[in-house]
């Protein structure tokens, strides 16, 4: 069972809302894909500024759509101290107690999952749900994509928000002295990374508790070796955690049938749109289609050419996510409008990074050439 915790602000309604979390993309992308699995889509705000044709569409794609507006006003009035990390902040810090009482108000048992609506697979999700069977983690530190097979996972997770909500500051500062190490648990705990002394949001608070065991966490070590999917939190550093999935972190070979995209000949679980990659996109499209001769910069490294593009960016006009989404051949069942395939960007001559890659700018089928044109 899949959650997706959601909120609109003040100035949103249903439209502008799916232009930045395309829920009704992923919902249909996933009927396309024969998903079964359940989703449901928990609103912890801005549901009364939905249309009612919007929650039917929801609906209608297979979600389950939970109004829970309620129920997270009266757990937020208990935490007023997070409000100094703004309203987005406070919804992920106590997104997790939110799923702690739904469950605990459905009666609901077994392993669940809680992913950002900026998610779109690449396989299904019940074979995502099948490789991480009976396993409790935060993908590489970032609370996108968490399994938790543990129950217990949740309420170490509260007792630690307790105590941090009671002295932000004293609490931050002992994480602060415990950092040490820190670069051993990104690459082995897949705990992530912080680098403000004040914890400021629930990624910083999980990557201490990771990397301190505060919070259950099982080994990637251990598991990646039984896994038959290919998992990344962030595409802009597909290269980041390949070592231990992928023996190898250089010379990768992508290839893409069109549909669905592998990396030595291994199925990637599913893409995760976040800000940096969407703007990263945004960028190779602009460049693609200008049949730019380099690599597509990554705005957040140095870069030689990073003068030239940030201009022709700031010319160019910034797609929304949703329009990202619409641009990619791999997402799209009509592939006639879309100008960008993931193997556009993920190749030995346009990516970012030197070496990562060792395939040509071409499509290819894995082991087999899909197609002999550039594209």
């Amino acid at each position: 069972m899949f959650f997706i915790f959601a909120w609109l602000k003040e100035n949103q309604d249903g439209n502008s809302f799916e232009e930045q979390v395309p829920l009704l993309f992923l919902g249909n992308y996933l009927r396309r894909q024969g998903s079964n699995e359940i989703f449901n889509i928990v609103f912890l705000d801005g549901y009364h500024q939905l249309s009612s044709h919007y929650i039917s569409e929801l609906k209608a794609v297979g979600f389950n759509v939970i109004n829970f507006s309620r129920e997270f006003q009266r757990l937020a009035r208990g935490f007023p101290g997070l409000a100094r990390f703004g309203k987005y902040e406070m919804f992920c810090f106590l997104r997790w107690q939110t799923l702690a009482e739904y469950l605990r108000v459905e009666n609901t048992r077994g392993q669940v999952f809680q992913i950002d609506g900026d998610i779109v697979f690449n396989a299904k999700p019940e074979e995502v749900a099948n490789d991480v069977k009976g396993l409790t983690f935060v993908l590489q530190g970032c609370p996108a994509f968490v399994s938790i097979a543990n129950g217990d996972w949740l309420e170490y997770y509260w007792k630690e928000l307790v105590k941090f909500h009671q002295d932000i500051e004293g609490y931050s500062s002992i994480a602060w002295k415990e950092r040490t190490g820190w670069k051993e648990s990104h690459r082995e705990k897949w705990a992530g990374s912080r680098f403000r002394r004040i914890i400021s949001s629930d990624q910083d608070l999980l990557s201490h508790l990771i990397h301190t065991g505060g919070i259950i966490q099982d080994n990637p070590l251990e598991f990646t070796k039984r896994q038959t999917l290919f998992y990344m939190e962030n595409p802009l550093y597909f290269h980041s955690h390949a070592k231990i999935q992928l023996s190898k972190d250089s010379g990768l070979g992508f290839s893409s049938d069109g549909n669905t995209c592998y990396v030595e000949n291994k199925k990637i679980a599913f893409w995760h749109f976040q800000s940096d990659f969407v703007r990263y996109v945004n960028t190779a499209r602009v460049l693609h289609r200008m049949h730019y001769p380099s690599r597509f910069p990554n705005h957040l490294e140095p870069s030689r050419w990073q003068q030239l593009v940030s201009g022709m960016r700031r010319r160019a006009r910034q797609m929304s996510r949703r329009e990202v989404y619409s641009c990619l051949e791999e997402l799209n069942s009509d592939k006639s409008h879309a100008v960008l395939s993931f193997a556009n960007i993920f190749n030995r001559q346009s990516y970012w990074k030197k070496g990562v890659f060792s395939n040509p700018n071409r499509r290819y089928r894995p082991a087999t050439v899909y197609s002999q044109k550039e594209v």
